[in-house]
């Protein structure tokens, strides 16, 4: 998945972890947090493996065995310190890009391609676009129609949220 496909799948999970807690979509500081947990395991991998310190795209950033514990410290100090909301919100935007990365992998049974979940257990696989600068990767994924998804999910994301902020302004319309 792409920055798009991965901001899109991870506001529709957050929209639906909130509909299910009984609480409006994600919106203002929520919705940044969602946001910005969509794109950490990427701002950590990409340019660390640029500047040469990591051999691949998908390796402490993606792995499992950091994140979950590190995700479980955020919910706790989170909700500590007042900020339950936005914790869960960034977990789920974390979370989300685990599954936009691997859900293809795993639907086909795939288990090899997934391990680097578990890195540093396993040893990073060498993906050849790590070399292709993101900017380039995203302009061919314009033409590229295998990657046409990624816009129907920035679709539908952009028409829950615009729904919900029109929904959110009529009520506030007639409160006054």
């Amino acid at each position: 998945m792409f920055p798009l496909a991965h901001l899109a799948f991870g506001y529709l999970a957050a929209a639906v972890v909130q509909r299910i807690r009984n609480q409006p979509p994600p919106r203002r500081w929520v919705l940044i947090a969602v946001l910005f947990g969509t794109q950490l395991p990427d701002l950590v991998d990409k340019p660390l493996v640029y500047v040469g310190v990591l051999s691949s795209g998908r390796s402490l950033g993606h792995s499992l065995l950091i994140a979950l514990p590190l995700l479980m410290v955020v919910l706790r100090v989170g909700h500590r310190l007042g900020y339950g909301e936005h914790a869960i919100a960034f977990t789920v935007g974390v979370l989300s890009h685990y599954v936009g990365d691997t859900y293809r992998s795993l639907l086909a049974w795939n288990f090899e391609s997934v391990r680097f979940l578990l890195w540093p257990v396993f040893p990073p696989l060498d993906y050849p676009v790590d070399s292709t600068p993101p900017w380039i990767r995203a302009i061919n994924s314009v033409t590229n129609p295998q990657h046409r998804i990624q816009f129907v999910l920035a679709g539908i994301a952009v028409a829950i949220w615009a729904y919900d902020l029109y929904r959110r302004r009529q009520q506030a319309r007639h409160q006054q």
